[in-house]
């Protein structure tokens, strides 16, 4: 009997109901899966830095993120055999899978934020970042909070970038190795985490500097929060909530700031590692797992599908007016002030180094200034 065909694949509620099809594919395809689904997203980051850059383990397929993609590039190979099958792919969401215009990841889905809040306890959504922090104080009361955010890792890093670029400034300048330079001592970055500090001081949980993204979406259903920012993939959790959360949670477009909105992105997607032994059945289980089936299938989740056929299709399913329909519409606007850091091979170190120092000020091990100025030095130390 052949080996079966080795995948190792983000886990997590946002990503893993797509899993349950497999059975119909090794049904359809006879070939064998073993399985392996990452705790979440940094632990599969850190597997893929261990076992497959290195070529420690082999895996057939793996799942990848645009955003870390550049940092693997060693350990996956391009995907030639699809290149003359994309057309039915949104164009953004393969130029970001392009790694020096190698395709290394067939997209997924696209991840960008909107506002989620609760309508029973709030009229309408706060338009900009002032009004959110306001609301979010006034509706921080015992048994709740007024607004939840994610604390530690890519995604507090996500809201250092936006909210820095919705102020005013870039905290990036440069593309490659030899020129990448951060700017996080400047007027909009120190506007930007002084307001997340402030939310944190004022109107989060006290845990939210350990909170990881799924300990807010956590927060949120138990109705502990009255507002959140959420990715789309998470959005079935939202309809399966207790009825008190399901029913009036709406969502809306991310607050603006004096530079207008911006909505920290990438996509996610599958790759083949250069030692892959099968790649005949990875080529065909990449094309299972993004096929219009599949992508339909997470769409109606609530994912924001890499397809414009599948998304076509269950964006006509939602009925006119419907919150549904609302959300899709929210969801296509978001996506024009995607906010995509920059593609680059040392990304993971960078990414970690912002967080880390932004946990500090929320923390109040430093002040925001301190923060700061220890990205921008820490940074060109280490870009020498």
């Amino acid at each position: 009997m052949s080996d079966p065909l080795r995948a190792l694949l983000v886990g997590g509620p946002t990503y893993e109901p797509l899993y349950d099809q497999l059975d119909d594919f090794t049904a359809t395809s006879g070939i064998r899966l073993e399985i392996t689904v990452s705790r979440d997203h940094p632990d599969l980051n850190e597997r893929i830095a261990r076992d497959v850059v290195t070529g420690r383990k082999r895996y057939d397929v793996i799942s990848t993120h645009t955003s870390f993609a550049p940092s693997q590039a060693a350990g996956l190979t391009p995907l030639r055999e699809l290149e003359n099958d994309l057309a039915a792919w949104a164009p953004a969401t393969l130029e970001m899978a392009r790694v020096e215009g190698r395709l290394l990841s067939l997209p997924r889905n696209l991840d960008v934020k909107l506002l989620h809040y609760r309508a029973d306890l709030i009229d309408a959504a706060p338009t900009t970042w002032e009004e959110l922090r306001t609301t979010a104080e006034a509706h921080t009361a015992d048994g709740h909070h007024g607004f939840a955010f994610t604390g530690r890792g890519s995604g507090l890093f996500g809201h250092v970038y936006e909210l820095t670029a919705m102020f005013g400034a870039d905290l990036f300048e440069g593309s490659d190795a030899s020129t990448l330079r951060v700017h996080a001592d400047t007027g909009a970055a120190h506007r930007a985490l002084q307001l997340l500090v402030d939310l944190a001081r004022e109107s989060c949980d006290p845990r939210t500097p350990e909170w990881h993204d799924d300990d807010v979406t956590d927060a949120f259903l138990a109705g502990r929060a009255v507002m959140t920012t959420d990715g789309p993939g998470a959005w079935h959790r939202y309809r399966s909530a207790p009825a008190v959360v399901s029913a009036s949670t709406r969502t809306a477009l991310l607050p603006v700031g004096t530079n207008g909105r911006h909505a920290y992105a990438g996509c996610h997607g599958f790759a083949i590692p250069t030692n892959a032994k099968n790649r005949a059945g990875a080529v065909k289980l990449l094309r299972f797992l993004t096929d219009p089936a599949s992508q339909a299938f997470e769409a109606r989740l609530g994912t924001l599908p890499a397809r414009v056929d599948a998304l076509a299709s269950v964006t006509a399913e939602a009925a006119s007016g419907s919150v549904e329909a609302t959300r899709r519409e929210q969801l296509r606007e978001s996506v024009a002030a995607a906010l995509v850091p920059p593609r680059h091979e040392r990304y993971p170190e960078l990414e970690d180094l912002i967080w880390r120092a932004a946990r500090r000020a929320l923390t109040g091990e430093q002040s925001v200034a301190d923060s700061s100025r220890s990205i921008d030095a820490a940074w060109s130390q280490a870009a020498v």
